[in-house]
């Protein structure tokens, strides 16, 4: 077993009682007296969390983000948190000796508990430090985002990369910070797949416990969120975008129910803003949840004012959360949010690219429809329908189930047309989810009340029946991945790595052979490779799809790309060639079949690249080499071969 396991898997436990120490700070300090029934540590992490990617945005505008200051800050939320154990010792202490004395009398929950427990390590375990990275997304660009901002203490400019602009503000990448700050590339599975993964359950447990459950619903529940297989395919947030959505749904029924007050707001901004700059696709769902949550208190508050003040104030604060991640954005790709402020840097505004949902067809809209036979999207219908169909008495809460799930409803149909129906369960996953779940929960919260209804299409039928699929999926994904998790466990304990000797040696001597501080643009299998403190390196991911003005000539020669990189100043360039930098005609030329299931939009990319691939092969030929392994070669754009 590795030093370096060892240290990542404490250290990521240290992140957590960090962020909930920032939490607790938080909380404590917009809302001192409220009473917690329950210890609140999930709770106060997932607020941890969402003020972490705040605070991140301020650092990359100062360009300050560096192991040291992550350092401190992580040690900083610890030693809040121990403050909080310490003001809250007998309560605690009264609480964890109720569980004792619960467990010491019922062996069935003490043995039940003990395997969600080990599940649950077993999963945090996989995620410490997994050999296992998406080539295209995560060994293109999210691999490079962290490490650029850890060495370079920024993101910094990406004009070129398209996932730099149509992805995310950075928010993720800033946590990921974290676990470069602990470990290595190696560890970037951590803040999601791990961190994010155990706040999760934490949370969701937090949350039934509140609402008085009985302990067979609570096994249940938290089995579901512990197995249900995420569509994880690459290090953006999965995890923590559903973990954000379900504070984001409590805080939406507590601030609906209450009086207005500054401090909901804020809390509320905190995690708006925190969505948004995880991913943009956050950003219509958790909008709505903004707007729908001052028209509701509009109508049902007697203190109209005040409703309409706090709305601006919340408003207000989530733009000035985001102004940072913003004029980042900006700096790098042309627009301070993309889609919604302008298409910056973008092939489409150049048309020599397509968005997503300009190949919207028949084809397209067939496979958004098709993605509601899987499971998730199935039951999230299933219980919209119930839900319309219920007979409640309290309307009040009927109004705000219907709101919540027309909110989750509206934000998916916006995705799914943005991405042109492509994958749209993947990336609608993390709002369905945590609607699901989130008004299961509640809905069982109700028959404990005693309200319930037997007949056959009655809500009670319907909540089994949900709850019955959601633990069978659950267990169905689990094992049919079961060797993946135990491949993960000794990777993690194996602490393998992602990157060669052999891959940093040739790295290094190519980018020696290139002068300090110019320009480098490149296109690798692996754009983290490159020393980001020695060049301003620019990586190119999807060719084409994003360039500053005019626009990356497409189509025209190698002579004119070569014209428009000497024009920005981009002198010197790096290509993997021997695999054609792991994206080849021989792996992917059957995207270019028209006739094909390719999405246009996908084979139109693949288009592109290899446009691009071979105006660098021919440049290759033309243009002076400094550096030729065989595999990889670094040219002179200004300077003709001899």
């Amino acid at each position: 077993m590795s030093f370096l396991f060892i240290r990542v898997f404490l250290g990521g436990l240290w992140i957590i009682g960090s962020l909930s120490g920032w939490g607790w700070l938080l909380n404590s300090t917009l809302q001192p007296h409220r009473k917690d029934n329950v210890p609140s540590i999930g709770h106060n992490a997932a607020l941890g969390l969402a003020w972490s990617t705040i605070f991140g945005g301020y650092l990359n505008l100062v360009h300050q983000i560096a192991r040291v200051a992550i350092g401190v800050y992580l040690l900083a939320g610890l030693l809040l948190a121990i403050v909080a154990l310490t003001r809250r010792y007998t309560a605690l202490r009264d609480h964890a000796i109720r569980i004792c004395s619960y467990f010491g009398h019922n062996k069935i929950a003490t043995t039940v508990t003990l395997l969600l427990c080990m599940l649950a390590l077993l999963k945090y375990t996989a995620a410490v430090s997994p050999a296992r990275f998406n080539p295209d997304d995560d060994y293109r660009a999210y691999l490079t985002f962290p490490l650029k901002m850890i060495e370079t203490g920024s993101l910094g400019d990406e004009p070129f990369s398209y996932r730099r602009l149509v992805s995310s503000l950075g928010g993720q990448a800033f946590l990921d910070t974290f676990s470069l700050t602990l470990g290595d590339l190696r560890n970037l599975h951590l803040m999601d797949e791990g961190v994010a993964y155990l706040l999760l359950v934490l949370l969701f447990l937090e949350m039934a416990i509140a609402k008085a459950l009985e302990a067979r619903w609570i096994v249940l529940l938290i089995l579901v969120v512990e197995l249900f297989p995420f569509p994880v395919i690459n290090i953006s947030a999965v995890y923590s975008a559903v973990l954000l959505f379900l504070l984001l749904l409590a805080l939406f029924e507590r601030a609906v129910s209450a009086p207005p007050s500054l401090a909901q707001s804020t809390v509320l901004a905190v995690t708006i803003a925190s969505l948004v700059s995880l991913k943009y696709s956050f950003a219509p769902a958790a909008g709505l949840f903004l707007l729908s949550s001052f028209v509701l208190q509009l109508i049902w508050s007697s203190f109209r004012r005040a409703v309409l003040v706090n709305a601006g104030f919340c408003a207000l604060l989530t733009t000035v959360f985001l102004i940072p991640w913003m004029v980042a954005s900006y700096q790098s790709s042309g627009t301070l949010f993309f889609g919604l402020l302008g298409s910056g840097f973008h092939g489409s505004r150049y048309g020599t690219a397509v968005l997503p949902m300009q190949t919207l067809g028949i084809q397209n809209v067939l496979a958004f429809f098709h993605s509601s036979q899987d499971l998730l999207p199935a039951l999230f219908i299933v219980l919209v329908i119930a839900l319309f169909k219920a007979d409640q008495k309290a309307q009040r809460r009927r109004i705000v189930d219907l709101v919540i799930l027309g909110n989750i409803l509206l934000g998916a149909t916006v995705i799914a047309i943005s991405m042109g129906g492509y994958q749209v369960a993947r990336y609608t996953f993390p709002l369905l989810f945590a609607a699901v779940m989130y008004c299961l929960l509640k809905q069982l919260t109700v028959y404990r009340q005693g309200e319930l209804d037997w007949s056959p299409s009655g809500n009670w039928t319907t909540s089994m029946l949900l709850l019955g699929s959601l633990v069978g999926g659950a267990l169905t994904g689990f094992f049919g991945r079961e060797e993946e998790l135990l491949a993960s466990i000794k990777s993690s304990i194996r602490a393998e790595s992602i990157v060669t000797s052999s891959e940093l040696t040739h790295c290094a001597l190519m980018q020696a052979t290139v002068p300090p501080g110019e320009k480098l643009l490149v296109r690798l299998d692996k754009n983290f490779l490159p020393d980001f403190r020695r060049n301003r390196v620019y990586i190119v991911d999807d060719p084409g799809e994003v360039s500053p003005p005019p626009g990356m000539p497409v189509f025209r020669g190698p002579e004119s790309l070569a014209t428009y990189l000497v024009g920005h100043g981009i002198r010197y360039l790096a290509y993997s060639y021997g695999d054609e930098a792991g994206f080849s005609r021989r792996d992917l030329g059957t995207r270019l079949d028209p006739k094909g299931r390719t999405n246009a939009w996908i084979r139109e990319g693949t288009q592109l690249a290899f446009d691009f691939q071979d105006n660098l092969a021919s440049l290759g030929k033309s243009r002076k080499k400094l550096y030729d392994d065989g595999a990889m070669f670094a040219i002179d754009l200004a300077t003709k071969a001899d």
